[in-house]
């Protein structure tokens, strides 16, 4: 995956995007994915941005792991806030 958390967190805004964690056998694969379920960006999220999103309450869980191994994770009121253009330079 490219990009900082801070694009990452723009481009899910703009999507209406959510984080989809799998849980595997053997590893887990996280995912941002925009609303029809499709990947925002190639690659997987690193685990190390997932948990800043949600110290950061820019995330929450919603609801718990499915029986396929999938837990969602949707964007909070405050993500929606900092990752919206603020001043003069916001168009």
């Amino acid at each position: 995956m490219t990009g900082n958390s801070t694009e990452i967190l723009r481009k899910m805004v703009e999507a209406d995007g959510y984080i989809e964690v799998v849980r595997g056998p053997t590893d887990e694969y996280i995912t941002v994915c925009g609303p029809n379920g499709i990947a925002l960006f190639e690659g997987l999220l690193p685990r190390e941005i997932l948990e800043d999103f949600r110290a950061a309450w820019f995330v929450r869980q919603d609801g718990p792991e499915n029986d396929r191994g999938v837990t969602i994770f949707r964007l909070t009121d405050d993500a929606r806030r900092a990752a919206t253009p603020k001043g003069p330079d916001s168009g």
